[in-house]
């Protein structure tokens, strides 16, 4: 799974819809779209991606290979 599907994942998950996050992050339904657009980009980088998951109440963290996967809502990201 990539970033951006990691991103739409849980923005269904939690039932809101992509205007809500928009608004957390103070920024317009379109910006956000074309941030999680895979025909934009194929990435989003750390930044943007971080920004967006702080606002679904959400944080990357870096940890051993091994562990990520075990962890119940925890999603890896292979890009």
């Amino acid at each position: 799974m990539n970033s951006k599907e990691v991103v739409k994942k849980i923005i269904d998950e939690q039932g809101v819809i992509q205007a809500d996050v928009a608004a957390k992050m103070n920024i317009t339904p379109a910006a956000l779209w074309d941030r999680i657009n895979s025909k934009k980009t194929n990435s989003l980088t750390v930044k943007k991606l971080n920004e967006i998951l702080r606002a679904l109440g959400y944080e990357l963290v870096i940890m051993p290979r091994a562990k990520a996967g075990k962890i119940e809502n925890a999603y890896v990201v292979e890009e």
